[in-house]
């Protein structure tokens, strides 16, 4: 990363130069851990029991595709669009299953013991950034990680506009961190250091650009005649496209013709651009 001040010849300075090293962020949820395949789990077994897809268990494609990164109110309408009462009764009682999985199963991923000592040995904070959503929640610090890595954090509710619903608000977060001087174990971020930056996640906060995309995607779909040249949806977008990587794109829209796929995508990016 760089950052901009008046003090460098070429404009750029590098992170560390601002200041000496005193803390190191992680994100939670697929930096710390990888939950997903708890949630899996839980999804198929709970619905196989009330018959869902005429009980056969779901699969990690369906499970990605519908269920992975989407608020639990989505995935209620995708799972019950008749009875949205069940649906959400339905998750709450997945994330209780959840829950009582995480507690014997989640585990860090490979190397993060590693990367823990190297931070305790020479003497730095830590901290956790988690950002709401049913995939990253106080669970995975309580149940498990707090246990072993001592982090701290602050939750911020979700944005209620649904394009940015597994954003930040407000845009910059609080948080806490873990070390050694502190009287009850928890220190402000401003007691660390002198202020020398301020770091922003760009697309959410800076500026919202799903908007964009999914114009991008309406055109350049319509052209093709897709979905029988009807522009697709806000909902539509929002549950098969955002915040999706371009593969997976691809192989939901072009799940026949997958290199007619990837140049679609380079060409949605083009018109993005502009």
């Amino acid at each position: 990363m760089t950052a901009s001040g008046g003090s460098s010849a070429d404009g750029k300075k590098s992170v560390s130069d601002l200041a000496p090293l005193e803390a190191v962020f992680f994100d939670v949820d697929g930096t710390l851990c990888d939950s997903d395949p708890l949630h899996l789990y839980a999804f198929q077994v709970m619905l196989q029991e009330i018959g869902f897809n005429n009980g056969v268990p779901i699969t990690e494609e369906f499970f990605s595709q519908n269920i992975a990164g989407k608020h639990n109110d989505d995935i209620a309408e995708v799972l019950f669009p008749t009875d949205v009462p069940r649906g959400l009764k339905f998750v709450e009682d997945k994330e209780a299953m959840f829950r009582r999985l995480a507690s014997e199963k989640l585990e860090a991923i490979n190397g993060l013991y590693k990367v823990k000592k190297w931070i305790e040995d020479h003497g730095l904070k830590r901290a956790a950034i988690l950002i709401p959503s049913p995939f990253s929640s106080y669970t995975l610090l309580h149940l498990h990680l707090h246990l072993h890595l001592h982090l701290h954090l602050h939750l911020h509710s979700p944005t209620q506009n649904p394009l940015l619903r597994n954003q930040i608000s407000p845009p910059l977060s609080t948080m806490t961190t873990s070390g050694r001087s502190s009287a009850d174990g928890k220190k402000s971020l401003s007691d660390l250091a002198p202020l020398e930056a301020v770091f922003f996640d760009v697309d959410g906060t800076l500026c919202d650009t799903d908007p964009l995309h999914h114009h991008a995607y309406q055109v350049l779909l319509q052209e093709i005649g897709f979905n029988d040249g009807v522009p697709i949806t806000e909902e539509f977008f929002i549950q098969n496209i955002a915040g999706k990587p371009n593969e997976d794109i691809v192989k939901l829209l072009f799940p026949t013709d997958i290199p007619r796929g990837l140049k679609f995508m380079e060409d949605k990016e083009a018109v993005f651009l502009r």
